[in-house]
């Protein structure tokens, strides 16, 4: 049996042991964290790991091992990679990293709840679209064609006398619709008539005075005078008769003193009408409107994310068709042609005004009417396609999550084409028959932001 004191030695014994052996593990951590900090100089890595249901990383398979074994950061990474591949990369728990709650993001994967995904996403596979027509589906609205309206005023002023025509009626191009006394066109009829007999008198002046210089009777100054007041009468008359023109008056035998006709140049329907019997009229009234209302334009708007494949379309120098339908008239639609692409991005809708000629002879389609435009793009070339809700973006680089298997799921790094109507042409980066993510990504995605910060290495 051990005496007291025995005891008490060995008990100091174990106590200095027990020290000396806490200040070497001391020493030995404190040079294994400034070895991993100057390891990790810039990194900025975050205490906690991410839960369980959903931890993320970038995956780049592609990236050179440093001195983290299994510890791949950001690079680029086109192609599949399985999970055997990613079984055979150990994290510093001594077990597969795609296995471990706290490393998997280190190799760009993500574990999500079978309980929880039904829920929170939706998955889709891969498939090849055949070639198709494709069309494109927008919202306009019928307007004037403006190269078959004109507004009808008066080209002197003066006071409205009759009304011809008034609105909704037809008129045919060339047509009164109203007469104006004006007092104007009084004095220029008169200055015309007045230039004529002084004219006429001239040219008689002129003859005698040429028969007389034959005839010796006169001198060759006589003759020169009567030539020149010849040429001034020929020039007033000529002046005046241009100012009638101005006024519309081109028939002398047809012409009323001092009534002006206000006529259309072009054939149409009296869409607008502002004058009444016995206004005043300026010049710069505008009396009426007349429109042909056979062929109208359909001005529509266009999406930004549309705009690549409408353009591509419309560069091919291609007639490109539309159909036109209308809500006033369910049963029937109307066909026409996009002419225009508009120069402009609206900044606050992000559209691009386009306009469709469409015919319109029987008038159904009324100016300030909205219809739908289907646009022609013609035919697709067969290409995978995934919805452009499948499609993420990190620092412009295109990436959808692809399943790995057992609930695991990896970024993969894409190339893509133009979205057309909310689908994505994949060029590069997927393979038919894969399974990826159409909905819910940006769980995903919003994990990856936590390893461009550091938050999810554990050393």
């Amino acid at each position: 049996m051990m005496n007291k004191k025995s005891i008490q030695n060995k008990l100091l014994a174990l106590a200095v042991f027990a020290g000396l052996s806490l200040a070497l593990m001391a020493v030995t951590s404190q040079g294994s964290w400034q070895a991993a900090s100057e390891d990790h100089e810039g990194h900025d890595h975050s205490e906690t790991a991410a839960p369980d249901t959903l931890d993320v990383v970038d995956l780049h398979a592609d990236e050179e091992v440093d001195s983290h074994a299994g510890h791949n950061h950001a690079a680029q990474s086109f192609g599949p990679v399985t999970l055997e591949h990613l079984m055979e990369q150990s994290c510093e728990h001594d077990v597969a990293a795609v296995l471990c709650d706290e490393c998997r993001y280190e190799v760009g994967v993500a574990h999500m709840d079978p309980d929880l995904s039904g829920a929170l996403m939706t998955t889709a596979k891969v498939e090849i679209q055949s070639a198709n027509d494709q069309v494109l589906k927008v919202n306009g609205q019928v307007q004037l064609d403006l190269t078959r309206v004109a507004d009808l005023t008066v080209a002197g002023a003066g006071r409205v006398e009759q009304l011809r025509r008034i609105l909704g009626d037809s008129v045919a191009a060339g047509e009164s619709l109203a007469t104006v006394q004006s007092a104007q066109l009084g004095r220029a009829q008169g200055d015309y008539m007045t230039a004529k007999a002084q004219l006429a008198l001239a040219l008689q002046t002129y003859d005698r005075e040429a028969q007389l210089r034959e005839q010796s009777v006169t001198s060759q100054v006589d003759l020169q005078q009567a030539e020149l007041a010849l040429l001034v009468a020929k020039a007033t008359a000529a002046a005046t008769e241009k100012q009638l023109t101005l006024y519309g008056v081109t028939d002398e035998n047809q012409m009323v003193f001092g009534e002006l006709a206000v006529r259309s140049p072009i054939q149409g329907t009296v869409i607008e009408q502002t004058c009444v019997q016995g206004q005043w009229a300026e010049p710069s009234d505008t009396l009426y409107r007349v429109a042909d209302l056979s062929r109208v334009w359909v001005f529509c708007d266009v999406y930004e994310s549309d705009l690549g494949a409408l353009m591509e379309r419309y560069a091919s120098g291609q007639v490109m068709t539309a159909t036109i339908t209308s809500k006033a008239f369910l049963e029937s639609t109307f066909t026409g042609t996009l002419d225009m692409i508009g120069s402009q991005l609206d900044e606050h809708t992000r559209t691009v005004k386009c306009r469709v000629l469409v015919d319109n002879a029987q008038g159904r389609l009324k100016p300030g009417m909205f219809v739908q435009v289907t646009l022609g793009l013609g035919q697709a070339a067969a290409v995978m396609m995934v919805p452009q809700s499948a499609v993420l973006s990190d620092e412009g680089q295109s990436f959808v999550f692809v399943l790995l298997g057992q609930d695991l799921w990896i970024r993969r790094d894409v190339e893509v084409g133009a979205v057309r109507h909310g689908q994505v042409p994949i060029l590069h980066g997927l393979s038919v028959g894969e399974t990826l993510v159409t909905r819910g990504a940006f769980m995903f995605k919003s994990e990856i932001l936590k390893e461009k910060m550091g938050a999810g290495c554990a050393h």
